[in-house]
């Protein structure tokens, strides 16, 4: 498998990563009211359905970062970080990332097993929505973050860019993964991104099903699961998965992913 060129990431420059800036250590998690900041009226129904009768709460621990306003509404960066709730003492389970007014509101889940809480991907908007991070730790406490992001409307009702390619079928499903240091200098931090050709195809265009990249893993050689991403559609065509490790891995690394057609792959990691 081919590495990533030097170039392969330049477009993340203008994604969520290239936003973040140096996090501040949490000593303590400052929590506001459950109240939605936002105020959407379809808060109500997704805090019931995500959260039942668990605790939750809004936290500046929890790092959503999207921009306020959407240049292209299929592929709109997403970066949630929320390394600063283990800092803290938490243990993050599982990593939800919704937008309320999307025809298919959850984006991902994800489950970062044995790697820190951090993604960041790419998705479709639909319209002006409110965008949601929902995270629960070990103890089925649920941290929340909200922001609004403007858009001009239709992402998840266009067709995928490579629809009318006469060769998409060669290369769907083509991945390319990389592991390296997010310094030199602490190689013992590395961070993984996983680029995975896929059109991405929502359901919602006329004559168009739905096909999409459902599942992905990062496995290691003694068999072990670093991490779970549950993929929906409103992840953006051709994603490209971006995750942080706490220490380098002294065995070989796998990521293997299946799409809703039942195609399924694997591939070494490179370094």
């Amino acid at each position: 498998m081919s590495p990533f060129t030097s170039n392969a990431f330049r477009p993340l420059r203008r994604t969520a990563l290239g936003m973040l800036s140096a996090l501040a250590c949490f000593p303590h998690i400052a929590l506001r009211a459950q109240e939605d900041p936002i105020s959407s009226p379809i808060w109500p129904t997704l805090r019931t359905q995500y959260l039942g009768q668990a605790s939750g709460q809004f936290s500046d621990a929890l790092q959503l970062i999207v921009p306020p306003a959407a240049e292209d509404g299929l592929n709109v960066p997403m970066l949630i970080d929320a390394r600063a709730l283990t800092v803290a003492g938490k243990t993050v389970r599982e990593i939800i990332a919704v937008v309320d007014l999307n025809p298919e509101r959850e984006v991902f889940r994800f489950y970062p097993l044995r790697v820190l809480p951090l993604i960041g991907c790419s998705f479709r908007i639909e319209q002006t929505s409110p965008v949601r991070a929902l995270v629960r730790t070990h103890d089925d406490h649920w941290f929340l973050a909200a922001k609004e992001v403007a858009a001009i409307g239709g992402g998840c009702t266009q067709p995928s860019q490579s629809g009318p390619s006469s060769n998409w079928e060669e290369t769907l499903n083509q991945v390319q993964a990389r592991l390296f240091y997010v310094d030199p200098k602490t190689p013992f931090r590395s961070r993984l991104r996983v680029k995975v050709m896929h059109p991405m195809d929502t359901g919602f265009v006329a004559g168009i099903p739905p096909f999409y990249l459902e599942e992905l893993r990062v496995t290691d050689g003694n068999g072990e699961t670093w991490l779970h991403l549950v993929v929906n559609a409103p992840v953006s065509e051709n994603p490209l998965f971006t995750f942080e490790l706490a220490a380098a891995p002294t065995v070989p690394l796998f990521v293997e992913g299946r799409d809703t057609g039942g195609n399924r792959w694997k591939v070494e990691i490179s370094a």
